[in-house]
């Protein structure tokens, strides 16, 4: 039995008050009468009809004392256990946290599925088990089963990954469990400390486990001169190590230094042998608690936009192309002078080719070619503002805007519905671009960038860089990721196969359709994506795949709570109500029976 309320056994104190009370109280009491004799005989004659007369003031004190005992235990709140087998909601931390292995080597998760099991040992008697794994995702590793041979075989293939636990999808289902078992027992197996838990138990597995954790790597560079700064912390121990910095694979630099427990720090390389580099890694050798958070990795984005500038004074594009850093620039006069193909951006200022590029994007400029499905009215010489169609919002032209341009002279455009018109001179279209998914970028420009102000504009650098953005070959924008992130993949035109070279060395083949992929990436480390093309052409994109920041920290400090329904918790215990009544019938039973037991003797 259990109570509500504790405080209300105060109400005991009253027996000792009331025994008190019997004590002192006068026995006797002087009163005058007639005759004796007949006092005495009715005296005799009530012995003889009641032989229990002379215990009617012990009875009533004992009515009175079981009165005090039961008010009290009424104001106490009793509630007794049912008396079945409980019923066990298990929540498992599957989260990169409990990868932390300790002095022996056995991680936090181990220890939990240890433990687990030796629960499962208990179900007897109506007793269930339901495990939930809370990783990225929350789902029933089983359910509701009073097995111990099934709890172990669902053991395992319980597996922890490199990711986060996502703490209110795993309680949205405790709960659910919750409400189809009997008051559930809910435990919560985890590497953090909790506070303000309400209906949970935290089973923390941490056990103060060294682990030193790289938070981060970032490149600075100055001329031929590179610093990388590295992040990096030791987790519950002050430590002192070597830290060695790797470029494109080959150690070039190491650095010792001292570390505060749970204070990051930041540690500086300078490496002048070369600017450019492939991959950056800061590393450590470390025997921690968890190797995969022991070193971490720089993959610049160096693709580059290969372009083909074909013009007779192209000074204007050339001097935007230079400025945005990403381009290679081939420049010709006529086409004699380079095959046209090979690159990822064909630009023609003034001249255009008898037959347009199809390997790579083109982009026209004041050509009097027309692609198909685009035609011209009659060049209008006179002076005109340039304007974007601001309602349209096309990505080419954002950060454009064109105040204050103008053009002396160009040629109106219009086209089937397949272009689209996002630049305006005088209400008349003079910039096309062709809306196609299954082509390459085709736009044309009515004007001469020799006839206008626009390109001594920083939108005109705008608006280049926009172009080159599209044409860039670069399978991955992004280049650092989390475990159990989805690295979306932008396929170049007419790619044929796909690949996904993982850290351990296992290579995987990705599906795509129109031409980009979706790839989960769960494991720590390195990736190359490389994608071929019909022409056999090979691209290839390096990207680093990290553990989440604070999975290695001990302790959080956030609210922990489980609400079930009211019914299910009362089902655990025999209802209150019940026991209420029962003592409402005892106490009236005895207050009728002590006042008339007083009313006998009085009477």
């Amino acid at each position: 039995m259990s109570f509500g309320n504790p405080a209300g056994l105060w109400l005991l104190l009253l027996i000792p008050l009331l025994i008190l009370i019997y004590i002192l109280r006068s026995r006797y009491e002087n009163k005058h009468v007639s005759s004796t004799y007949i006092w005495q005989l009715s005296d005799k004659f009530l012995k003889q009809k009641l032989p229990l007369h002379r215990f009617t003031r012990l009875l009533l004190f004992l009515l009175q004392l079981a009165l005090i005992a039961l008010f009290a235990l009424a104001a106490a709140k009793p509630s007794v256990e049912d008396g079945f087998g409980k019923d066990y909601v298990v929540l498992l931390d599957c989260s990169a946290g409990m990868q932390v292995k300790n002095e022996e080597g056995v991680s936090r998760f181990d220890r939990a599925l240890a433990e687990i099991e030796e629960l499962s040992k208990e179900l007897s008697g109506g007793h269930t088990l339901t495990v939930i794994c809370a990783g990225q995702k929350a789902s029933y590793l089983i359910k509701a089963t009073d097995s111990s041979i099934k709890v172990k075989t669902a053991l395992e293939d319980a597996h922890c990954k490199f990711g986060v636990c996502n703490t209110e999808a795993a309680l949205a289902l405790a709960a659910e469990a919750g409400a189809e078992l009997s008051a559930p027992q809910v435990l919560f197996y985890t590497h953090q400390d909790y506070e303000n838990v309400d209906g949970i138990t935290v089973k923390n597995l941490s056990s103060d486990e060294w682990n030193l954790s790289f938070l981060g790597l970032s490149a600075e560079k100055e001329d031929k001169l590179t610093r990388f700064t590295a992040k990096l912390v030791s987790h519950n121990r002050d430590t002192e190590l070597t830290v060695g910095l790797k470029i494109d694979g080959k150690t070039v630099d190491a650095k010792s230094l001292s570390l505060v427990k749970d204070t990051p720090t930041e540690l500086l390389f300078e490496y002048t042998e070369q600017a450019d580099f492939d991959r950056a890694e800061v590393f450590a050798d470390t025997k921690d608690g968890l190797k995969e958070d022991d070193f971490y990795a720089l993959c610049p984005n160096r693709d580059r936009c290969k372009v083909l500038l074909a013009g007779t004074t192209p000074f204007y594009i050339e001097k935007a192309l230079t400025a945005l850093g990403s381009c290679e620039i081939t420049r010709i006069s006529s086409f004699e002078d380079a095959p046209l193909s090979g690159y990822n951006l064909y630009i023609f200022d003034g001249i255009a080719p008898e037959e347009l590029p199809s390997d790579g994007g083109v982009l026209l400029f004041g050509t009097e070619k027309m692609p198909d499905g685009l035609v011209c009215s009659s060049f209008k010489d006179e002076e005109g503002r340039l304007s974007v169609d601001e309602e349209l919002a096309h990505p080419l032209f954002a950060n454009v805007s064109p105040f204050g341009c103008y053009v002396k002279g160009y040629t109106p455009l219009m086209g089937t519905a397949e272009w689209t018109f996002p630049m305006y001179c005088g209400g008349n279209a003079v910039f096309a671009i062709k809306n196609s998914e299954k082509e390459h970028f085709l736009a044309l420009c009515s004007f001469d960038l020799h006839d206008s102000n626009l390109p001594l504009m920083l939108d005109f650098v705008a608006l280049m860089g926009n172009i080159v953005t599209e044409n860039l070959p670069s399978l991955v924008k992004s280049r650092d990721f989390c475990c159990e992130d989805t690295v979306s993949l932008s396929l170049p035109f007419q790619a044929t196969q796909l690949y996904l070279e993982e850290p351990n060395g296992e290579v995987r083949t990705l599906s795509f359709s129109e031409e980009c992929a979706n790839a989960p990436v769960s494991i720590p480390g390195i990736y190359t994506a490389v994608v071929t093309t019909i022409d056999e052409q090979g691209v290839y994109a390096d990207f680093f795949v990290h553990i989440p920041e604070g999975e290695g920290e001990k302790t959080v400090s956030e609210p922990l709570s489980l609400l079930l329904p009211e019914k299910e918790e009362e089902s655990a215990r025999i209802k209150t109500r019940g026991i209420w009544s029962t003592l409402a019938l005892v106490l009236l039973a005895l207050l009728l029976i002590e006042w008339g037991v007083y009313f006998r003797d009085r009477y």
